[in-house]
């Protein structure tokens, strides 16, 4: 059985096509605070995009609780902390990197979705 935070979902707008960028990490566009984009590598996301909105549709972000998040790395363990890689998917997080969300169940394969729980901080 698995544990869920139940999630703070907040509204904007898709600054770009996201697609097909379900379940990865986003963060505000610097020209406008009411939309978002991809987060990049280690970049400090806002949150988990939840739908695949095309650019200028309604984008509902997770800010706090419990998601789903699309990972990168192969493996990693439960409670591992997560930070954003190039694309937007989790990957783990090192000393003092700035993560994101704590991983809720494990990784075994690359683009696996896993649980996570948002807990924004420096590893």
């Amino acid at each position: 059985m698995s544990v869920r935070t139940a999630p703070v979902v907040s509204a904007f707008i898709a600054g770009a096509n996201l697609s097909s960028a379900r379940h990865t990490f986003v963060k505000l566009d610097s020209s406008n605070a009411n939309k978002v984009v991809a987060a990049g590598a280690g970049e400090e996301a806002i949150g988990i995009l939840q739908n695949a909105p095309i650019a200028d549709d309604h984008a509902e972000v997770v800010v706090a609780g419990g998601s789903k998040l699309i990972v990168a790395d192969a493996t990693f363990a439960i409670d591992a902390m997560i930070k954003s890689d190039a694309a937007g998917k989790g990957t783990v997080a090192a000393a003092t990197d700035y993560a994101i969300c704590r991983a809720m169940s494990a990784g075994t394969a690359a683009d696996d979705e896993i649980e996570v729980i948002i807990e924004k901080r420096t590893v």
